[in-house]
């Protein structure tokens, strides 16, 4: 079965030493979010090594309103490893060279 899930890779070069991610930015036709739940990632880049952060998928999140039903409240980051996929996407993306 093929997966309809749109992916967008990006690849970015940058200089080794520590890096803090405090905000992801989606901006589409229904809704724009922007958040990391307040909680930023840390990562290092380390010389001649690559370094994979993981998909990030935003996820509705809810409680029951007076009547039971779903009522939203905000938008959350998933992060996976979904290296097993992304990785050809990126190697084909640095092949390729800056677009």
């Amino acid at each position: 079965m093929k997966s309809h899930t749109k992916t967008d890779v990006y690849v970015v070069r940058l200089s080794p030493g520590p890096y803090e991610m405090d905000k992801i930015r989606v901006t589409g036709t229904v809704a724009n979010i922007e958040n990391l739940d307040d909680r930023p990632i840390q990562f290092a880049i380390n010389p001649g090594r690559t370094t994979y952060l993981g998909s990030f998928t935003p996820a509705p999140v809810g409680h029951p309103d007076l009547f039971g039903l779903p009522r939203f409240t905000r938008w959350i980051f998933l992060m996976t490893d979904q290296w097993k996929r992304d990785l050809p996407i990126a190697q084909a993306r640095v092949a390729l060279g800056p677009s």
